[in-house]
């Protein structure tokens, strides 16, 4: 696939999810997804990853967004709702994308490292790291998760989005440029010979621009995408074209 690894995100978010996934290896549309472990259809996802022998191919997919917690802490504070839940709201505030409080960083730690140990106990071995929504590209969240990935020895962690290049100005694109040398670094020093040396991320939308703007893929980018099945047909979530079209329109495969 020349200079892209394609990632699926969201795996065992729902069962639609789930099968459109499993084609997806199927057909070789895909190299790598990554696993949300405190959703309904986790276990489905993990019985499929076996089945169809690509558990070796399956990363971790933080989720802080959406779902249940697996600890209690953090349901007390500003990431969940009155019944327990994760709210997604944490993210509508600049203030605790930058910073929060001692409290809410301790149970956000507990509830990384829950994950990672769910994640861990299934077996998998890819040991790459994402998130739902890339909220671990934050600072309040990035440096209460740092710490914990050489703990438990993960090999990669996604970068931040970083093209097209001519979309991201001003503040936004230094802080990018100062985190994602952060981590290139670690994945460097971490990974194994097996892995990509991915220098770049985005979403399809994102390749688009890059290959209209540059006219070829320049390094290697990892690219998310968000497949399902409606009424037995692919779909991608958040694209006009599914997987297979979008790679067929662009002569990838």
């Amino acid at each position: 696939m020349r200079e892209l690894l394609i990632n699926a995100d969201d795996f065992g978010i729902s069962l639609p999810v789930n099968r459109a996934i499993s084609y997806c290896f199927e057909k070789k549309l895909i190299q790598r997804t990554t696993l949300m472990v405190n959703m309904p259809h986790t276990e489905d996802a993990v019985e499929i990853a076996y089945c169809k022998g690509f558990e070796g191919k399956v990363g971790l997919h933080l989720n802080l967004v959406e779902g249940i917690p697996l600890t209690n802490a953090i349901r007390h504070t500003i990431f969940c709702d009155d019944n327990g839940y994760f709210n997604g709201n944490l993210f509508r505030s600049k203030k605790n994308m930058l910073l929060l409080s001692l409290r809410v960083r301790e149970a956000l730690s507990e509830e990384i490292e829950a994950q990672i140990l769910k994640y861990k106990q299934y077996g998998f071995t890819l040991m790459h790291i994402d998130s739902h929504h890339h909220f671990h590209t934050y600072p309040s969240i990035f440096f209460t998760l740092y710490p914990l990935l050489s703990k438990y020895n993960f090999m990669t962690i996604r970068l931040s989005r970083n093209i097209p290049q001519s979309d991201i100005k001003g503040f936004k694109l230094l802080y990018k440029k100062m985190l994602n040398k952060k981590m290139l670094s670690f994945n460097e020093n971490a990974q194994k010979a097996t892995q990509a040396n991915i220098t770049k991320f985005g979403s399809q939308k994102d390749v688009e621009k890059e290959l209209t703007q540059h006219k070829k893929i320049k390094g290697f980018i990892e690219v998310e995408v968000h497949p399902s099945m409606l009424n037995g047909v692919l779909i991608d979530l958040y694209n006009p074209l599914n997987i297979e079209e979008w790679l067929n329109k662009y002569d990838i495969i």
